[in-house]
């Protein structure tokens, strides 16, 4: 599962383009465990939960990580 999940960030990376740094949204209450999911191999991503956004601060969507095993 885990391998599913960290193929899935890498595809959702690999399609972002743009001199911004992407970051990953996550629930709080999974923040941690994907954060330490994910240091390994991709270092400089960016995890946060919904909570962390200021309500000044504008998101936009640029997909979503799945648990499809495609």
């Amino acid at each position: 599962m885990a391998q599913i999940i960290l193929d899935s960030i890498g595809r959702a990376i690999s399609l972002f383009a743009g001199g911004q740094q992407p970051a990953l949204l996550t629930a709080p209450q999974i923040r941690p465990h994907v954060r330490k999911l994910t240091e390994r191999y991709y270092p400089s991503l960016i995890v946060l939960s919904h909570n962390e956004i200021t309500p000044n601060l504008k998101v936009r969507s640029l997909g979503s990580v799945t648990l499809d095993a495609s």
